[in-house]
C-alpha cells in the first residue's frame, strides 16, 4: 500500500528512491523486552532496507486510500492521473 502522499510524480521509475536503511540490530539482536540478546554469530553482516524498489511488470496494482492504481495496456501505471482525478474528487 502507498498513500498518495509518498508518490514523487518528478522522478520517471523507481530508481532515484533513496532507500532507508534500519539498524542491524533489528535483525541480529532479540528487541529490548527479549533482553537485546545478540541471535547471529558475530561477523554475520545484515543489510535491512526498510523497503525495496522492484520492477513494475512485478507489481499488479497500487493500493491508495483513494483506491487501487492499475496498469494500463502497457504495462504502465498513470500515477499522475491517477492522483489528479483523486484529488479533484475529494
Amino acid at each position: 500500500a502507498a498513500p498518495i502522499s509518498t508518490v514523487d510524480l518528478s522522478l520517471a521509475d523507481g530508481s532515484g528512491i533513496p532507500i532507508e536503511e534500519r539498524s542491524a540490530t533489528e535483525v541480529t539482536h532479540l528487541p529490548a523486552a527479549g533482553g537485546g540478546k545478540r541471535v547471529v554469530a558475530d561477523g554475520i553482516g545484515v543489510w535491512n532496507p526498510a523497503f525495496d524498489v522492484c520492477p513494475s511488470t512485478l507489481i499488479a496494482g497500487i493500493i491508495t486510500e483513494h483506491g487501487t492504481v492499475w496498469p494500463n495496456a502497457s504495462g504502465e501505471f498513470d500515477m499522475k492521473g491517477f492522483i489528479a482525478r483523486a484529488t479533484a474528487a475529494a
